[in-house]
């Protein structure tokens, strides 16, 4: 069987160039995950929102959902395509055409229209860390696990910057990177907010502000506090490393800006939004 990967990002073609043997890390109904090296890459169905580990094929979701792999089954590559041996059968992905979209985030300041942002964050209504920036955040009194973990996010975010205001740069990046782990889900909504923090730090160029450097080593310490899907995406946001909806974000329209992030997981690109939102209020406080 034989099937085409019509667009990558340049993580993800890295990645290949480097490692070419690795098992099939797991799978879920729209993406078969790899492990090649140190890293994750995605083999995600047509029309998926490109991340940096992507290898966006050209099955739909069903065709994608029908493959014979399971985890564990052997993976090679050999830089022209991928093979996954799955119960005696080859399953061929061929990426020699593969568009490369660059993935790479540069460190300087790019305006970010925070009052679009955060238009699209109150609009979102996805849960998670979206009900911290929005005025009329949805109540469930029922819903314990979520009031609790509302709590402990606002009350670390809240702690980060007055440390931060108070030039308690190491203090305040515990603080912060104390959010690896929390949530449920795929990815826990903490390390898709810090995602878009990091993203953040490179938006407003003070990448290598010295609280920015505390905090990518406090991340880099911690990422064996989370699972194997968001250590991945960690790992990348600290090399520079983002989504396409990331990259493209300098956009005055808040709808465009939520149609595009709101295509990334249940809530995951609300909540990157949402650390991108954080970082440019977090730096206006004391820069």
């Amino acid at each position: 069987m034989k099937y085409h990967i019509t667009e990558t990002a340049s993580f993800a073609a890295g990645i290949l160039s480097q490692y070419s043997t690795g098992p099939v890390h797991s799978v879920y109904r729209k993406t078969i995950n790899l492990h090649l090296g140190p890293a994750l890459v995605a083999l995600q169905a047509a029309s998926s929102p490109l991340s940096p580990v992507s290898l966006i094929t050209d099955l739909q979701a069903p065709e994608m959902e029908a493959l014979s792999i399971q985890p564990e089954d052997p993976v090679s590559t050999d830089g022209q395509s991928i093979t996954i041996h799955s119960h005696g059968t080859r399953i061929i992905f061929n990426l020699s055409d593969a568009l490369v979209f660059d993935s790479f985030l540069p460190d300087q300041a790019v305006p970010v229209d925070t009052s679009a942002v955060k238009e699209a964050i109150c609009l979102s209504g996805s849960g998670g860390f979206s009900e911290l920036f929005s005025p009329e955040p949805q109540k469930d009194s029922s819903d314990f696990g979520k009031e609790a973990f509302l709590a402990v996010a606002g009350k670390r975010l809240e702690d980060a910057r007055h440390l931060a205001a108070s030039s308690c740069y190491e203090e305040s990046s515990t603080s912060l990177a104390g959010l690896i782990g929390l949530g449920i889900g795929l990815t826990p909504s903490g390390d898709d907010f810090l995602c878009g923090f990091l993203a953040g730090l490179r938006f407003a160029g003070q990448w290598e502000h010295p609280f920015a450097r505390l905090l990518r080593k406090e991340i880099s310490q911690h990422l064996g506090d989370t699972n194997d899907i968001s250590r991945t995406f960690l790992s990348c946001a600290l090399q520079g490393h983002f989504s396409r909806p990331v990259k493209e974000l300098p956009c005055p329209d808040s709808r465009k800006i939520l149609s595009s992030f709101s295509q990334i997981g249940h809530s995951s690109g609300i909540d990157t939004l949402c650390g991108i939102f954080y970082a440019s209020c977090f730096f206006a406080a004391f820069s």
